[in-house]
């Protein structure tokens, strides 16, 4: 069940919403967000995973608000592929350019699951194609044409900004837009393929990265522990928990919204779950207990201004809870706390 909920890093809901919010004003993007039931919290999260449906929905809804037919090319222009967090600056940290491609066909699906990029090399010329998650749904040409410029954006960091690909491979019928599409490309657009690809001669990709796009925090061996243990959830149970975790506001984290969320019935979502060994009540109380462990350590709210944030009725009832779950009451964590600071 896991395989068929593709999943993307939340980190591209924070860019898109920047970007929107840099066009159109922080109103317009509530307003996105409260028509498509999004929590306010996604703008600023960009550790976890949530279901790329929902991303491509939102870009649809950003281009709606925006009014622009064209808004993925505004948000390829404006978002590097060292943007997409820790997996971007892996990939443009690498050595040379062939190494960058190596990287990110074999680190994407610790950014997005459901997806894949590959490469075909036809003697002077390799094919960078990324075959997304969700191909042909509305909102998905907005999605190709960002990541066009980004793989362009990508391959300029080692050949050069001025570099243009003789022609652009779209996953979409192009039909009355292609004359604006080659116009912003600079290059021929090649449309209804299976895949969003660029042509990189051979003789490029032993280009070694530019010194003015060296990152003066280059990764290290712990960032790359952190990119393999960052990967998104593989098991239903932890797609479920990610998704309740977003949430801002646990108490409206209800079966029905989920099961929604996920495009399936109830009886559906609590199958798989029993089939990893938990309710949804079970992982409601995991995401309550975790959130709980994070204000206990990380904020000043006293234990009852906690209780009330996770939507307790009474303090005495979190303390049990909170204990019933972690085996030491919340008194005894910010006890912890102390002794550390």
């Amino acid at each position: 069940m896991s395989s068929q909920i593709p999943l993307v890093s939340s980190q591209d809901f924070v860019s898109i919403a920047e970007i929107l919010g840099e066009l159109e004003g922080n109103a317009s993007v509530d307003k996105v967000f409260r028509h498509q039931g999004l929590p306010q919290n996604l703008r600023h999260q960009a550790e976890l995973f949530y279901p790329n449906a929902e991303l491509i929905k939102f870009i649809e809804n950003c281009a709606r608000q925006s009014g622009s037919e064209f808004f993925g090319l505004t948000v390829g222009s404006l978002y590097s592929f060292a943007d997409l967090g820790l997996f971007g600056e892996y990939v443009t940290n690498a050595p040379n350019l062939s190494a960058a491609i190596s990287r990110a066909k074999r680190s994407i699906s610790f950014y997005e699951s459901g997806s894949s990029i590959k490469s075909t090399d036809n003697g002077k010329v390799t094919i960078l194609r990324y075959f997304p998650a969700s191909p042909n749904v509305i909102g998905g040409k907005h999605q190709s044409d960002a990541i066009v410029l980004m793989l362009v954006d990508l391959v300029r960091t080692f050949v050069g900004k001025e570099w243009i690909p003789d022609y652009v491979e779209l996953n979409y019928s192009v039909n009355g837009r292609k004359t604006a599409l080659e116009d912003c490309f600079l290059a021929s657009v090649l449309s209804d393929r299976q895949a969003i690809g660029i042509p990189i001669a051979n003789e490029l990709l032993s280009r070694s990265r530019l010194n003015n796009t060296i990152n003066k925090n280059p990764i290290t061996l712990q960032d790359l522990h952190r990119l393999y243990t960052k990967k998104p959830p593989q098991s239903f149970a932890n797609i479920v928990l990610n998704s309740i975790m977003v949430k801002s506001e646990y108490m409206n984290s209800d079966i029905d919204t989920i099961a929604h969320h996920f495009g399936i019935g109830v009886r559906t979502l609590q199958r798989h779950l029993s089939k990893d060994g938990y309710t949804f009540r079970d992982l409601v109380n995991i995401s309550l207990f975790n959130r709980a462990n994070e204000l206990l350590m990380d904020s000043n709210l006293t234990i009852g201004e906690i209780s009330s944030e996770l939507g307790y009725s009474a303090k005495q009832n979190f303390i049990r809870a909170f204990k019933k779950h972690a085996n030491v009451t919340p008194g005894q964590v910010r006890t912890l706390r102390s002794h550390q600071t």
